[in-house]
């Protein structure tokens, strides 16, 4: 889940997907559900979670650069 005051700011901004990217240019497509003002990061966040082995307890920091791509 991405804070809500994310949402109330570029919630518009933030289509049915976001595309992840990260620092070596591999991209993962992640299906989002709005719920009011929050954003769920929902279908899709498996295939980043097995493509670098995260089990539970894991952090990430998102960096958004608009147009629903972090």
């Amino acid at each position: 889940m991405i804070p809500n005051f994310f949402g109330s700011d570029f919630g518009d901004e933030i289509d049915r997907y976001v595309v992840l990217t990260d620092k070596n240019n591999n991209e993962f497509k992640i299906r989002v559900e709005k719920i009011n003002e929050s954003i769920i990061l929902t279908k899709g966040l498996t295939a980043l979670q097995d493509f670098y082995d995260i089990s539970l307890g894991a952090w990430f920091t998102l960096v958004f650069m608009g147009l629903g791509r972090f």
